[in-house]
């Protein structure tokens, strides 16, 4: 009985941080960044929340860190395809993989079939 005791002991030890780490997100305050966020997403500044919750990964490529170096919140100084895709769900805006918008179609093809 102690055997499996300190078996599911060392067990949920070796497995706790993997399971933490894939819920952990960072706060990133994106305030310095957000005209160049709103242009990306064709939205006013001012629409864009402060700070988004991303991954660690995300949040220490946005805020040139090292993943080891993050506390729970950080500054972006760039973006990221990563970060305007989960801040283009937040705001409920479909975003592609190049980080454009989405859009029907372009404003001077409405209508246009060629003919």
């Amino acid at each position: 009985m102690r055997k499996l005791t300190s078996f599911n002991f060392v067990c949920a030890l070796a497995c706790a941080p993997a399971a933490l780490a894939q819920e952990a997100t960072i706060s990133v305050d994106i305030s310095a960044i957000s005209a160049d966020l709103a242009t990306e997403l064709d939205v006013e500044a001012n629409e864009l929340p402060t700070a988004v919750m991303v991954s660690p990964d995300v949040a220490a490529v946005v805020c040139g860190v090292d993943v080891s170096s993050l506390t729970d919140t950080c500054v972006a100084t760039t973006s990221s395809t990563e970060l305007t895709t989960q801040l283009g769900s937040e705001i409920e805006i479909e975003v592609e993989s190049n980080g454009a918008t989405e859009s029907g179609q372009d404003e001077g093809d409405e209508g246009d079939d060629g003919y």
